[in-house]
């Protein structure tokens, strides 16, 4: 900063103005000079100093649970878009399903700094795990560094979320309202909390209706997905509809009903969750639930600029889950 300000003939607080889009008492010519000074060398302001001058960084750490997962990339994209609109860094992790990872990272991304944690990865049942991530999210917290969860988790953390049981009471529904009554539910891994809610209210609402799913548990991938839909129709051959859990599970699926010979969606249709770029990879399209995935990650980066500064006020908002009608999703057949 010293240097534009000699090279434009200023003082430096005039020049920090200039280069802080503060400069409303500085006259147009001074602003020119110092902006033609800074190019000149190559100045860039060096928001750790900065940060380090306001008692903090604006920075924040999201953890995904698996990179490769385009519903982990929507929540990627929407929260360094976000933070970079709000002028914030954001730096991405990628936990890769490994709880003892997913600790090592939130304590790395605590030793930087950051000024909030987004959680995007969900609760994995497993009671180890969750005692000692619990104590080290309460750590972080009492240091003064905002955490939020982008799916439920087992823990006091704040959590902005689609109403995953209503997800699944809304499928049940649609799929009732189409006739089916023979129905399998891929759910994912069974120690997933969001996974388990989406069940439980599919289930619900369909046992409401008399109706009993078979419900094959799996962990949460394309190729998962082919496992579970053989499962179901093993368990049940005269399946007419099979839910996926997620866009994956629901893909992977869809991909083995054509394999078995089945037609999609005239003998068996299938659904998925998450309205991710999955959904659009199928032929014919899938159907799927659009969750807010984008919605989701960016609200979380207001809540953790919320969190730092008391003049910008969150009010936690409340998404409303909602069909994408692709081509996998028809009316049951005619029982034989």
């Amino acid at each position: 900063m010293s240097d534009v300000a000699r090279l434009a003939g200023v003082s430096v607080s005039t020049a920090a103005r200039v280069v802080r889009k503060d400069a409303i008492r500085v006259s147009p010519e001074l602003v020119e000079r110092v902006e033609r000074a800074a190019r000149t060398i190559g100045y860039a302001p060096n928001a750790m100093a900065q940060g380090l001058r306001r008692g903090r960084l604006m920075s924040v750490g999201l953890i995904v649970g698996d990179m490769l997962n385009p519903y982990f990339g929507e929540i990627a994209e929407a929260v360094t878009m976000e933070a970079n609109a709000r002028s914030m860094v954001a730096i991405v992790s990628n936990m890769q399903r490994d709880q003892d990872l997913e600790i090592q990272l939130a304590r790395s991304l605590w030793e930087h700094r950051v000024s909030g944690l987004i959680l995007a990865s969900g609760s994995s049942g497993d009671r180890a795990h969750l005692v000692t991530f619990g104590r080290l999210i309460d750590q972080i917290q009492r240091s003064g560094t905002a955490v939020v969860a982008l799916a439920p988790r087992e823990s006091a953390i704040p959590t902005i979320s689609v109403d995953n049981a209503a997800v699944g009471v809304l499928i049940a529904e649609r799929l009732l309202a189409l006739g089916h009554r023979r129905i399998g539910v891929v759910g994912g891994e069974a120690r997933n909390l969001t996974y388990r809610e989406r069940v439980a209210g599919l289930a619900g609402a369909l046992a409401r209706a008399g109706v009993a799913p078979v419900i094959v548990d799996t962990e949460s991938s394309v190729e998962a997905g082919k496992l579970g839909a053989e499962a179901v129709l093993q368990q049940e051959p005269r399946t007419t509809a099979i839910v996926g859990t997620s866009d994956p599970l629901a893909l992977g699926v869809a991909k083995r009903l054509v394999q078995l010979g089945r037609d999609v969606p005239r003998e068996v249709s299938v659904v998925g969750i998450g309205n991710t770029l999955y959904a659009s990879l199928n032929s014919p399209a899938l159907t799927t639930v659009d969750v807010k995935l984008a919605e989701a990650g960016r609200a979380a980066v207001s809540y953790v600029l919320s969190e730092s500064d008391p003049e910008l006020p969150f009010e936690a908002p409340h998404f409303v889950p909602a069909f994408v009608d692709g081509g996998t999703l028809a009316v049951a057949p005619a029982a034989p």
